[in-house]
């Protein structure tokens, strides 16, 4: 079954309509443009393991060059989860832990946060589970996310995968270990 705005059609298509009259004869008809984008902050989407790189290769050391070609990727491709995920997603709402609408823009979300939150919602995060990751970032139009600290935890747990309604990270790599997309 296909998610009721999927199957109307409203994630796939998200259109930018513009209609263009100025200047043109009155006998030239108007020119309309479709603009369909299903990649960025504003959509829901999964990464797939070789979209990120540190500059010479990808998620489990395979060599950039022979990971991603130009006609995708040729290791790490998203396609392995075409049958879907199905498990139990876990809802990580830091604003409401800590009694606010939203984090401050930057702000990182460390361990101590997910185990507070536990603490506070009767919930363990364990094998298997999604951690969806709420900060708030559409009360500020700006982003936070997980400190590169919580990584270790997340392997520990045995976290499956995780998801944000922002970046997933605050932006801050260690030195020479990531390429960040934000300021590090």
């Amino acid at each position: 079954m296909r998610h009721a705005l999927l199957a109307a059609g409203a994630l796939t298509v998200f259109a930018a309509f513009a209609v263009s009259a100025g200047g043109q004869s009155p006998r030239q008809p108007a020119r309309r443009a479709q603009v369909t984008r299903e990649h960025g902050s504003t959509f829901t989407h999964i990464d797939a393991l070789c979209h990120g790189d540190d500059g010479s290769r990808v998620y489990n050391g395979f060599p950039l060059a022979e990971a991603v070609r130009e006609s995708g990727c040729a290791k790490t491709a998203i396609d392995t989860l075409k049958g879907g995920v199905v498990t139990r997603g876990i809802l990580l709402d830091v604003p409401r832990l800590k009694g606010v609408a939203a984090l401050d823009p930057g702000s990182q979300v460390f361990v101590e946060d997910i185990e507070a939150w536990e603490k506070q919602a009767g919930v363990k995060v364990g094998s298997g589970d999604a951690l969806l990751l709420h900060t708030g970032r559409w009360a500020t139009g700006r982003t936070s996310g997980f400190d590169v600290s919580v990584a270790p935890w997340l392997k520990a747990r045995d976290v499956a995968l995780i998801g944000s309604d922002s970046t997933l990270d605050a932006g801050r790599c260690p030195e020479r270990r990531c390429r960040c997309t934000s300021s590090c």
